[in-house]
Order: C-alpha cells, then structure tokens, then sequence
C-alpha cells in the first residue's frame, strides 16, 4: 500500500496499488481503513473495471439492478437521463453506440425483446423514465414535433428548434402561474399544457426548414396552460404537448 504524498500547493498525491499511475489524492475514494485516508486504488481503476466485469456478466448486471427499490431504480435512471439530456451530444453517441450494438447482435436483442422478461424489463425501465420531469418533457415535445411535420427525421429535436431541454424548462418555469409544476405537468383535471400561443394549426409548415417550422416552435410562442383553459380552445385551435 501507498500512502499519500503532499507536494505542497500542488496537494496530495499518491500512486495507484492497480494501475501503477501517481494521480491526485480526489481521484482515490476516501477510505478510513488506510492509514492516508484514502483507497489504494485510484477510481479511474475501480471504474473500468467494473465496465469490464458488467460487459462480462451482463445477466448478473440485470439482476442486480431489478433486485433495488423501484425508488432507487428511479433515482439512477433520473441521474443518467440528466448527464444525457444536458451533455452536449449525448444523445446522438448513445443512438450510435445503440445502433452498433444492434446491428452486431440482432438476433440476440429481438430474442431478449420479445421473451416475457424482456418486455417486463422494457416496460418498468420505461416507468422509471416517465417519472423524470426532464425526460418525460423531451419525449413528449420529440413525439408532438414529429407528428406535427410530415418527414421524418432522426435529428434530435433541439437541433430542429435551436434551443435545448434546459432552455425550454427555464422558459416555461419563468411564466408558471400559481399552483404550477412539473410534478403536474400533463393532461387531466389539474394538470397543465404546453401551449402554443399562435395555435400551430395557424402555420402552414410540412418540414422543420419550412420557415414556419422555426416560428412555430419558438420559445416566444410557447407558454404553461391550465388544462381546463386550454381544453375550451377550439379543436380545430388546440396544440398539446
């Protein structure tokens, strides 16, 4: 074991048991048991191993993760979905890496997918997901923007509108009216929508680089309704996200 070395203003360092490499004391977990107050392993070390082990024993993995309280599955997924949702590019390297993956293993995927425990799995993952404000916003503004242009696209929605999920939530926070929150966001008696203030039935786009596209789904064009004051727009007039 290697005990931590102090280089003055530079701090502490200490030399990993693992890898072999000197790194800054933070980047060893804290440990009481050892006479420096830290791990012996750095956790740079400790995390690739564990990508390695989960690459190995995928089932282990899934059983692991299915035997945690629904809130603790939730609290994971709701931490994963924020890097995702606020890490530039993110979402496009996961679609990727999940495209790869796909086209390497089809058969073994459409097997796990179509078996009873894959669609049970499939589907708490999902509820887990839906209880995340954040997520549940992006995949309901992805879905109305989809189905409001006749192509289709696979660009991520932000690059469609030129604002991000972040920007969209600060925009909609700041005009929140007393009573509202994202805990009841949605549709229902007591909930809110997102509404269009020039309906989009008033926008003659097909595409997202029709010009209308861009107007419509301005962050100036868009604001938080009640339910009930939205559902007495015209039907012809009414826009739900």
């Amino acid at each position: 074991m290697t005990d931590a070395i102090y280089a003055g203003d530079a701090g502490y360092f200490k030399t990993c048991t693992c890898c072999g490499e000197t790194k800054a004391a933070q980047r060893f977990s804290k440990e009481r048991r050892w006479g420096d107050g830290f791990c012996s392993s750095c956790k740079d070390y400790k995390a690739s191993s564990a990508r390695e082990w989960a690459k190995k024993n995928p089932e282990q993995v899934s059983g692991r993760y299915m035997s945690l309280s629904p809130d603790r599955r939730a609290d994971i997924q709701r931490k994963r979905l924020e890097k995702l949702l606020t890490t530039p590019g993110a979402i496009e390297k996961t679609r990727e890496r999940a495209r790869d993956y796909y086209a390497k293993n089809r058969e073994k995927v459409l097997a796990r997918m179509s078996s009873q425990e894959g669609r049970e799995y499939s589907r708490i993952k999902m509820q887990e997901k839906m209880r995340d404000d954040a997520f549940r916003l992006h995949s309901n503004i992805s879905r109305a923007i989809r189905a409001s242009i006749k192509d289709k696209y696979r660009r991520p929605w932000e690059t469609l509108v030129g604002y991000n999920l972040n920007e969209l939530m600060t925009h909609i926070e700041r005009q929140f009216l007393p009573g509202m929150t994202w805990e009841n966001h949605g549709k229902g008696k007591g909930k809110w929508h997102i509404d269009h203030i020039v309906p989009r039935s008033s926008f003659g786009y097909d595409s997202a680089e029709h010009p209308d596209f861009a107007a419509c789904w301005a962050l100036a064009n868009l604001r938080p309704l009640w339910s009930d004051e939205n559902i007495r727009k015209h039907a012809k007039r009414l826009f739900l996200i």
